[in-house]
């Protein structure tokens, strides 16, 4: 792989990092910010074991499944208890 390659993927793997610290920053929640604390040490406890092992491809793909479903699930099924 060559540098330009692994500058591409280095990229795309941090895209959804940032969007999780973003959403520890939007969220006025401490559940919210709990579980996308949960999510981030996951991508990154990902992304340090697939960089050993070097699967560059595979990080990316983890990553960034966990970035999507945790906007979803921020987005759509967030819901205060007390709600009902």
């Amino acid at each position: 792989m060559n540098d330009k390659q692994q500058l591409l993927i280095n990229c795309t793997s941090l895209i959804p990092v940032i969007g999780t610290l973003i959403l520890i920053k939007v969220a006025n929640d401490q559940l919210v910010t709990m579980v996308t604390a949960y999510v981030l040490c996951g991508e990154l406890l990902g992304v340090l074991v697939s960089r050993i092992l070097k699967l560059y491809h595979i990080d990316v793909v983890f990553v960034w499944l966990g970035g999507i479903l945790l906007w979803l699930w921020y987005c759509f099924g967030v819901q205060p208890s007390y709600i009902g």
